[in-house]
């Protein structure tokens, strides 16, 4: 196993993350304090390019000292185009519809050459499942993306998850690129923990979620049960999953844009509800997102019935947990 594709975007991404601060300052690309927003002074929100250069170029070591399939060198190139999608947004603020547009491509071109959840049973419905999975991921990263540390604390614990399955498979692709998302998330995360210095912004959130979302289809298509994997690579990503349901569910049922941000996650509602303090809800989610992942890696090497089993009680909790805390409430 080679650490290096560990240290390599680990120690790119603290490099770089200083260089995007100081360019976000210059560029005035910067989050402002609003009625929508936690933090109470203006912030820099480009370090999404210290993580994509971190990820980015430790992928291209990798394929220099190695080999490179087609399906790879799609999913690489959607990346690219994720992250530049999200780096427009956060520099011009584009509308969703043409954010949404160029994560559909970006989901398409993996997709095309063959990048697919293997679940034969399922049919032409599994080219469906893919890009939701992958359109699903980055979006969730990206909704996640609102306390100092979240994001990132997220990233670096699913796919330490996808790190164990990818080991115990011995998926040679797997390992390495859920290592390459640990590294740099965890880079990253030093300038990103409360008091944040820097934002991963729309650039970095959508990158990582991408690459999650990945490592989710890679390790559904490594197992041979493919409903016991199923269910554990969504509940390693069940607290993505969670916050999303909620926050669409809470705005529909409140008659607000399903795309305006606002202070009403879960993770707000923590800290405005119950007077929790900003670390301290942090690390709160960090160890619901663990507790997610224990249950997934459980279920994926379970038999189907146990897995199936887990997950309705998971589910079970979760809505239990929203109605018990009136997360769904004002």
């Amino acid at each position: 196993m080679n650490f290096a594709l560990f240290f390599i975007p680990f120690s790119l991404s603290l490099l770089f993350t200083p260089f995007s601060i100081k360019l976000a300052k210059t560029w005035h690309v910067m989050d402002t304090p609003s009625q929508v927003k936690i933090q109470k002074e203006p912030t820099p929100r480009m370090g999404g390019i210290a993580i994509f250069l971190g990820a980015f170029l430790t992928c291209l070591f990798y394929i220099l000292n190695s080999y490179i399939t087609a399906q790879l060198a799609a999913a690489l190139a959607g990346s690219v185009i994720i992250f530049s999608i999200g780096l427009i947004d956060d520099l011009f603020d584009i509308k969703p519809l043409l954010k949404l547009s160029g994560q559909f491509l970006a989901a398409l071109i993996p997709l095309t050459f063959g990048f697919i959840i293997d679940i034969p049973t399922l049919g032409w419905a599994t080219v469906l499942l893919t890009l939701f999975i992958i359109i699903g991921s980055s979006n969730a990263l990206n909704l996640i993306d609102g306390l100092d540390g979240l994001a990132s604390g997220v990233s670096v614990l699913a796919a330490s998850f996808f790190f164990y399955i990818s080991f115990v498979h011995n998926a040679t692709i797997a390992i390495a690129l859920s290592l390459i998302v640990i590294g740099s998330a965890l880079g990253f995360l030093k300038y990103n923990i409360h008091k944040a210095k820097t934002f991963m912004g729309d650039s970095g959130s959508l990158f990582l979620g991408y690459l999650l979302a990945i490592l989710a289809i890679i390790c559904i298509n490594e197992h041979q049960n493919k409903l016991s994997s199923f269910i554990g690579v969504i509940l390693i990503l069940g607290l993505l999953i969670f916050d999303t349901s909620l926050s669409i569910t809470r705005r529909y049922m409140q008659k607000k844009p399903l795309f305006n941000a606002d202070l009403d996650h879960f993770y707000n509602q923590l800290m405005i509800k119950y007077h929790l303090s900003h670390k301290n809800t942090v690390i709160i989610c960090w160890i619901f997102c663990f507790l997610f992942g224990i249950l997934g890696i459980i279920s994926y090497f379970a038999n189907a019935l146990i897995s199936i089993v887990i997950l309705f009680f998971t589910i079970g909790v979760c809505i239990i947990c929203t109605f018990k805390l009136r997360f769904l409430k004002e």
